[in-house]
């Protein structure tokens, strides 16, 4: 795909783009991954959106964790995961697996 608006429309629809080619994540909310995680930044708090888009785009990165704001500080937290923990329920965050 080269076409802008065409892009935005598959990444919409919760597929990215990876510097291996299109991958598919969506944060499923309410869901966390305790442990494995390989590295953490504020983020935005777009319900993980942006960190979705942070693991496709590393290589090393299975899943993903994003943490509301106000729950670990003031912004919204990411954390990406180079393992598959096992999945707890939490109100205050969001999920995806992007390498199973």
């Amino acid at each position: 795909l080269t076409d802008p608006e065409m892009i935005r429309a598959v990444e919409a629809g919760g597929w990215w783009r990876s510097p291996t080619g299109w991958v598919y994540g969506r944060a499923s909310p309410r869901w966390n991954l305790p442990g494995h995680d390989y590295r953490n930044f504020a983020t935005a708090d777009d319900g993980g959106a942006e960190c979705v888009r942070a693991c496709v785009g590393a290589g090393q990165c299975r899943a993903m964790t994003w943490v509301r704001a106000g729950i670990q500080g003031r912004a919204a937290q990411c954390w990406l995961k180079n393992g598959i923990p096992a999945p707890e329920q939490n109100a205050d965050t969001a999920a995806a697996l992007i390498r199973p």
